[in-house]
């Protein structure tokens, strides 16, 4: 149990049904506390697409949307993270 241990991620996919035609989507990756999200967004942790960026699909799962991070994040062993997607206009 090395506290070091763990992995990076780069990106993750999502799928959409639907988007709006100006407003884009924040996907934040965030350190999980007692089963609730934290406020503690982890390094690298935020990305932004715009609607130009982002695929939509009226049929279930045929086109992800992946969001790339500016660098790898850092997961460590024996720790919950959640990811976060916060549409614009939307208020944590």
């Amino acid at each position: 149990e090395e506290q070091s241990a763990g992995v990076f991620i780069t990106k993750i996919d999502l799928y959409f049904y639907k988007k709006a035609a100006s407003l884009p989507i924040t996907v934040q990756i965030r350190e999980v506390e007692n089963g609730l999200p934290t406020k503690t967004v982890l390094p690298y942790g935020t990305k932004t697409l715009f609607p130009a960026a982002i695929n939509v699909s009226t049929t279930s799962a045929a086109t992800a949307t992946t969001f790339t991070f500016d660098s790898p994040i850092f997961l460590k062993n024996y720790k919950d993270y959640c990811v976060v997607v916060m549409p614009a206009g939307m208020s944590e």
